[in-house]
């Protein structure tokens, strides 16, 4: 067996959704798919004390990270991955920012706007 790009295990099966929440749903914190997850605290070498994917999650998120690209990394879907970030926030392994939404600019929307009428006119 090799390691394939995403760090996991050519030929191993990922853990079905229910698995790695323990068979809950939704999570105990509020996540948006754009929320940034950063690993906070000691050595993060060492996560023996760790379900596994707990310590996967922490793996993808030593730099902040959104729920979204964890969620990509692990193979799991975002709702999944959801509860077990925000299990990792009530034991302090990790913080969490929501995005900054800033509206786009008249410039941008404008260009936009162009963009889709002279698609509509080719």
């Amino acid at each position: 067996m090799s390691d394939d790009e995403s760090g996991g295990i050519e030929g191993i099966d990922q853990p079905r959704p229910y698995c790695i929440t323990q068979g809950r749903t939704q999570p105990c914190a509020d996540l948006e798919l754009m929320t940034h997850v950063c690993a906070i605290g000691g050595n993060q070498n060492d996560r023996s004390e760790f379900r596994m994917e707990y310590a996967e999650a922490l793996r993808w998120c030593q730099l902040p990270t959104s729920v979204a690209e964890i969620a990509s990394r692990m193979r799991q879907p975002a709702s999944a991955v959801k509860v077990v970030i925000a299990d990792l926030v009530v034991l302090g392994k990790v913080r969490v920012a929501a995005p900054k939404h800033a509206p786009p600019s008249l410039d941008v929307l404008e260009r936009v706007l162009d963009g889709l009428t002279r698609l509509q006119y080719t």
